[in-house]
């Protein structure tokens, strides 16, 4: 009932108090508390209580999956990156190809300006399984360190796999845009405009490469 009443339209105080009555009636089987406490936790609006229910959570089952990503995710929300990324690292231990996890990882590497490092965790999700997606934040990774040639290199694989992806089109037309590479960023904007039609940023990048033209 707890569950169902944490869905999207559901009533949260009913959810919370299901949950509640959860964590009573379980005290004797350690995997289904540590259930219950984990969606007490995920349900609360007291960041403090929440951190507590997750820890207990993953004290009384170290095997729950979905408290540990609870737990990186309260951490994510909050910017405690380490401590997000060392959770996340632990769930890796147990699905090493689980891309999303790693990405999001690589992502928290990223924002901790630990750019070499997030690198390794996208090219191992590159060459687990080649997605548009890591690719284009391998990009983002590289454009940060300033090697813009690579980075279109990487947008370059991502469109390959996915040739209307909006978002490595955007990215190249505007590391393109800065080399001066004007014909080949005005190229990508007509195609992004071609994927999502009035677009202002689009629009907006089309007017810059126009002025730089004359």
């Amino acid at each position: 009932m707890a569950r169902l009443e944490a869905l999207p339209g559901g009533d949260s105080a009913k959810a919370k108090e299901a949950a509640n009555q959860a964590v009573e009636l379980f005290k004797e089987d350690n995997s289904k508390l540590s259930q219950a406490i984990m969606l007490r936790g995920r349900l609360s609006d007291d960041a403090e209580k929440r951190l507590g229910d997750l820890n207990k959570a993953i004290e009384l089952d170290p095997e729950n999956v979905e408290a540990w990503r609870a737990r990186a995710s309260h951490y994510l929300a909050r910017g405690e990156l380490k401590e997000a990324i060392d959770d996340l690292n632990r769930l890796l231990e147990d699905d090493e190809e689980n891309q999303a996890i790693r990405l999001t990882v690589a992502e928290a590497l990223i924002n901790m300006e630990q750019f070499d490092e997030a690198l390794k965790q996208i090219d191992t999700a590159i060459e687990q399984q080649p997605t548009a997606t890591a690719y284009i934040l391998k990009a983002q990774t590289l454009a940060l360190q300033e090697k813009v040639d690579e980075g279109i290199e990487a947008l370059d694989e991502a469109l390959k796999l996915d040739a209307r992806d909006a978002s490595a089109l955007s990215m190249r037309a505007r590391l393109y845009y800065s080399q001066d590479r004007l014909a080949l960023a005005a190229e990508d904007v007509r195609r992004w405009l071609q994927v999502i039609p009035d677009n202002p940023d689009a629009i907006l990048l089309r007017s810059l490469i126009s002025a730089a033209q004359d």
